[in-house]
């Protein structure tokens, strides 16, 4: 994302991207989604506005990254990611206004909170994961308001963000250890993947119902 974000300083040749230059690196735009360019659901969740804005995304993904990393391993906390930063995008698409430009990781961030909550519900020693739950779930709560008090933030995105990780955390749950410490098995795995894929298709449908697609 730092990569990315030099990209961009260097093309808009300002701290404050301009959004042309967003849009031509892939910034989720429904109009050009709606017509094909469907890559754009993951391709704007590396891209951001300003320096706040990755520092911020930065900095809480490397945190939450890191505890989610040593629980289910990197590649199952690399598919969260991608997957809430999918579904965030998505819902966006859905509900947000035709001609919304958005970009950021927001997504996939919200999707880690899920994750902590995802741990909670299917622990078999629940209390262990009770307080992080809990503070997980009140970060949202407070995340959620603050973006409904910013006009320029996608709270739909953040929302099915959080959504896509209540989804998929049970279906990156593939290391054999975790059935010790959760209570998963194989078909639950599968069940999830399953439910995922099939709310993102409705989702899809949905949109080109409403957008004409």
């Amino acid at each position: 994302m730092i990569v990315i974000f030099l990209i961009e300083l260097l093309f808009s040749q300002s701290f404050q991207i301009k959004a042309p230059i967003l849009y031509q690196m892939g910034a989720a735009y429904t109009p050009s989604i709606i017509d094909g360019q469907w890559w754009r659901l993951i391709s704007a969740g590396f891209l951001h506005g300003s320096p706040i804005h990755l520092i911020g995304n930065l900095v809480v993904f490397v945190w939450l990254g890191e505890l989610i990393e040593g629980m289910l391993g990197r590649l199952a906390m690399l598919v969260l990611f991608l997957n809430s930063i999918v579904a965030g995008n998505l819902l966006s698409l859905w509900i947000d206004p035709w001609q919304t430009l958005s970009v950021g990781a927001s997504g996939g961030i919200f999707g880690f909170f899920a994750t902590f909550i995802v741990f909670w519900l299917l622990a078999r020693q629940p209390d262990q994961w009770r307080e992080q739950a809990k503070s997980m779930g009140a970060l949202f709560v407070l995340m959620i308001v603050l973006s409904l008090m910013t006009p320029s933030v996608s709270v739909s995105g953040h929302v099915g963000g959080f959504i896509g990780g209540l989804l998929l955390t049970a279906g990156v749950m593939w290391r054999r250890p975790l059935q010790g410490t959760f209570r998963i098995k194989i078909t639950g795995i599968l069940l999830s993947w399953l439910i995922t894929l099939s709310v993102y298709s409705a989702i899809v449908f949905l949109s080109l119902q409403r957008w004409g697609g």
